[in-house]
């Protein structure tokens, strides 16, 4: 019996560790998974190494900074830097999403990616009501910057700060 409990909690620690590993989060230095979202048309959008920023949102107030830094001539901005617009939309219902958010981002001009689930931004850094830029070279975050005010997202794009150790 005493076995029995002890292969039982090596197992389960076992395990712990490995989930825990698994949803470590990314930080400077870290390599960013490979990872396709659709966008608020249904349109799929891949971050590979292509990608240089991506522009993170997980709450209404990230998400306002952004909506008004991006403005009518967000498409070009984001194109422009190479950049991705992601919103963590996993902590929404469903019924919200669909019926009320969605209808609304679809009036925006440029490409939102939604991960509904939170499986891929849970891992990025954040803040609460921060937008959240995480610079990127070849998919390894080189720095990353916070953003609560609109007028500050193009100066950030252009010069970020903290810059992960070479």
């Amino acid at each position: 019996m005493d076995r029995v409990r002890v292969s039982v909690l090596i197992i389960f620690a076992l395990l712990s560790s490995a989930v825990a590993a698994t949803a470590a989060g990314y930080g400077l230095g870290s390599r960013v998974s490979r990872v396709t979202l659709e966008d608020q048309f249904g349109a799929k959008h891949t971050i590979d190494d292509r990608v240089h920023v991506i522009v993170l949102t997980r709450d209404m107030d990230a998400g306002d900074v952004i909506k008004a830094a991006l403005g009518h001539d967000g498409k070009a901005l984001l194109d422009k830097y190479r950049a991705v617009y992601v919103s963590d939309l996993s902590s929404m219902p469903s019924l919200v999403r669909q019926y009320l958010a969605l209808p609304k981002y679809k009036e925006r001009t440029y490409p939102m990616l939604l991960d509904t689930q939170g499986e891929f931004s849970a891992r990025l850094p954040s803040r609460d009501k921060n937008a959240t830029l995480v610079f990127l070279d070849g998919l390894k975050i080189v720095a990353v910057e916070y953003v609560t005010n609109p007028a500050t997202l193009v100066p950030t794009l252009q010069a970020p700060k903290r810059f992960a150790p070479r």
